[in-house]
């Protein structure tokens, strides 16, 4: 992993997670159709049904649920996401990402909270 960039960890490890647990939130929790959930997701309804099926994305989940703060994001972002523009879904997936590395899920890929705080921006 050395050679990887955080964000490239991030956007083929993590935001899979991500959209595994938002697929959940919206479809089983909150009652949206597959296809519905993929509009808001920006996926196709094939992909939701693989989420939801554990096929794409559940490497982490557990990792992921044991982080309150992060966790608790997620859940507010699928709660929110069908009155969000999609620069709002963008910016928070970017702050879910901040909270990632400020969390340290990145240490296990060798990057220090410090590097890739200061190294990613805001």
């Amino acid at each position: 992993y050395i050679m990887h960039m955080p964000c490239e960890i991030v956007s083929k490890i993590y935001f899979p997670v991500i959209r595994n647990i938002l697929a959940y939130e919206l479809v089983v929790v909150r009652g949206y159709s597959q296809q519905e959930a993929s509009k808001h997701l920006g996926l196709t309804q094939a992909a939701i049904a693989q989420y939801l099926r554990n096929i794409r994305g559940n490497k982490k989940i557990e990792e992921i649920k044991k982080d309150n703060k992060l966790y608790l994001e997620i859940k507010h972002l699928a709660s929110n996401i069908h009155k969000m523009s999609r620069e709002e879904k963008f910016e928070s997936f970017c702050r879910l990402c901040r909270t990632l590395r400020e969390n340290g899920h990145l240490e296990r890929y060798g990057f220090s909270r410090e590097e890739v705080l200061k190294v990613c921006g805001k």
